[in-house]
């Protein structure tokens, strides 16, 4: 196969079909005939390939479809993407999530770095795009290029986003699936390359993804079922720990302070909410934490105390997290940003007791 295209928007899917459609929509009018969008359809039950075929014919020559002729998980199905890219860079992008106008032209001049990975910023929003939160991570783009430690220090936890990542098709290690299977390949694969001296990487502030919450989560269970949340932030440690020696110490605190601070979040919000974890979840939980001991102490603890004390905690995490946004904003933000998240804290506070 040859690089005749300098970039791929990679979207996996399994049964889009209500939304993938404004996605794809947001991402073609700023494609030029040296990049393309392939769809790997994870043999859907619905009318996804129906509606991907309709905007095939409305951008002619930009988007390539294939569906899988089995389910081949959510991991297997980012591999599919890597294997049918024509791109020399592979952008995964979510099905639900929107390119914000401008996101192409931005990141064109980073792939003539020859780069092997590039993050991209990413604001919040919910699924009818009110309600954002500016930007994910803050922090300032680098001057030169610099290894993947220097940028996992910087966004931490943000690169289990999908739609941040960017990399070159070639270093989209096939080695690298020690957790394949488990919803977080696109990570393992990043941190892979910290092992690797020469690997060259970038990270972008400006924030050109919005992040839907409440579409595709609630379809795969991520907000219906406490327990798989919990479970899936396990994985993000386990993850880490398993790929400790290969980042740099200020970046492995980054990741595994950020994972386990989200971690116990979740714990908390599943104790308040009564959930008794199933003994096979459970284990993997503990296999996860198998590693950080404290962290492990910790979740026991939290499953062991009354639910209102763990509501209690809860909402004291929800405050410090709105309290680190504000100073994150103070430090890197200019006062429209500090307007607008002080705008969107307040709408999400008046959303939640109206709830």
């Amino acid at each position: 196969m040859t690089n005749s295209k300098i970039l791929t928007i990679g979207i996996p899917t399994y049964n889009g079909a209500l939304r993938i459609r404004e996605t794809i929509d947001s991402i073609a009018p700023q494609l030029g005939p040296d990049c393309e969008i392939l769809v790997s359809d994870n043999a859907s039950s619905d009318k996804t390939q129906e509606v991907v075929l309709e905007l095939s014919q409305k951008y002619p020559g930009l988007i390539s479809y294939h569906r899988n002729r089995e389910n081949r998980g959510f991991d297997g199905n980012l591999n599919a993407i890597f294997d049918r890219a024509l791109g020399r860079y592979v952008w995964l992008f979510g099905d639900d999530d929107i390119l914000s106008a401008g996101a192409v032209a931005a990141v064109r001049p980073l792939l003539e770095k020859d780069l092997d990975y590039i993050f991209v910023n990413y604001s919040h929003c919910e699924h009818d795009l009110s309600l954002r939160q500016i930007r994910s991570a803050w922090f300032q783009s680098p001057s030169i290029p610099v290894n993947i430690s220097s940028v996992i220090a910087l966004v931490g936890t943000d690169i289990c986003f999908m739609s941040a990542h960017i990399f070159k098709r070639s270093a989209w290690s096939q080695d690298a699936e020690h957790f394949i299977g488990k919803g977080y390949l696109h990570v393992e694969k990043c941190l892979s390359l910290a092992a690797l001296p020469n690997a060259r990487a970038w990270a972008l502030s400006q924030p050109l993804v919005l992040r839907r919450e409440g579409t595709s989560a609630n379809a795969l269970g991520w907000q219906k079922d406490q327990e798989f949340v919990v479970l899936m932030h396990s994985r993000v440690l386990a993850i880490a720990a398993f790929y400790r020696n290969s980042l740099s110490l200020r970046a492995f605190s980054r990741l595994k302070n950020s994972a386990a601070r989200f971690f116990l979040f979740q714990v908390y919000q599943a104790r308040r909410r009564g959930c008794v974890f199933s003994d096979e979840r459970k284990s993997e939980i503990e296999k996860n934490l198998f590693s950080f001991p404290r962290l492990m102490n910790s979740y026991e603890k939290i499953m062991r105390s009354p639910a209102w004390t763990a509501t209690l905690v809860f909402w004291a995490h929800k405050s410090l997290w709105r309290l680190g946004v504000l100073i994150q904003i103070l430090r890197y933000g200019d006062r429209r940003d500090i307007l607008e998240t002080l705008k969107t804290l307040l709408m999400r506070l008046r959303v939640a007791r109206a709830s």
